[in-house]
């Protein structure tokens, strides 16, 4: 409407499709076509910048985050939270509308004190630890539930690790580069390399964000 209703107006105005239509309107045109602007501006939260990093911040996380309502509807969930849910892979849409969690357990896990966890065997095949809280989906106050899933290391992958792999992993977590980890332990790059090659295959990843992905870890942190 805020495009068309000025070009509009001008071409009843120049064509004279409407007979003693003499007066140009152009600028009452422009004036509600600013107004349609403002108001769709501020109904969309088109200036709120925190709605854009939140969608960044979401798009971009390695962990599956996924928002539903009172009744467990899905309401918004970042990449990895399609892959738990299970997406069409031609279409990319969501074969289901819900995850395989009943409104009980969502509640339970959201009752559960902080640090609970909670293993869950997902259709997708992966196996995550889950954490809910209760949270407001939106200025309104509508109430809803975030559920947080991270695929875990096995303690059997983590247990078959050197103790100079151990620490190699933990400076990992922390976001070291291989440089860094090399200076930190006072080892070659090549070594450290190589330690990160071992944790690499002992975890079954190929990639830094994969690495990521086996968390939550022994070291208390990400």
């Amino acid at each position: 409407f805020a495009g068309g209703f000025p070009i509009a107006c001008n071409l009843l105005y120049v064509l004279r499709l409407i007979p003693g239509l003499e007066r140009d309107f152009a600028s009452l045109a422009f004036s509600l076509s600013g107004l349609a602007f403002l108001v769709s501006v501020s109904r969309n939260s088109f200036l709120r910048g925190d709605t854009i990093e939140y969608r960044a911040l979401i798009g971009q996380w390695a962990h599956a985050l996924i928002l539903v309502d009172a009744e467990g509807r899905i309401q918004d969930l970042n990449a990895e939270g399609q892959v738990v849910v299970g997406c069409d892979p031609d279409s990319g849409e969501l074969i289901s509308n819900r995850i395989p969690l009943s409104m009980n357990e969502i509640r339970a896990y959201a009752a559960d004190r902080p640090g609970t966890i909670r293993e869950m065997h997902m259709p997708c095949g992966n196996v995550y630890t889950v954490e809910v809280s209760a949270v407001s989906l939106n200025r309104g106050g509508t109430p809803g539930y975030s559920i947080f899933l991270r695929r875990p290391a096995r303690e059997g992958q983590i247990a078959a690790m050197s103790k100079r792999e151990l620490d190699v992993y933990a400076l990992l977590l922390k976001g070291m580069s291989t440089k860094e980890v090399a200076s930190t332990l006072c080892v070659s790059e090549n070594t450290a390399k190589t330690h990160i090659k071992h944790i690499y295959e002992k975890l079954n990843v190929k990639t830094r964000k994969e690495l990521f992905n086996n968390t939550p870890t022994p070291f208390g942190g990400e």
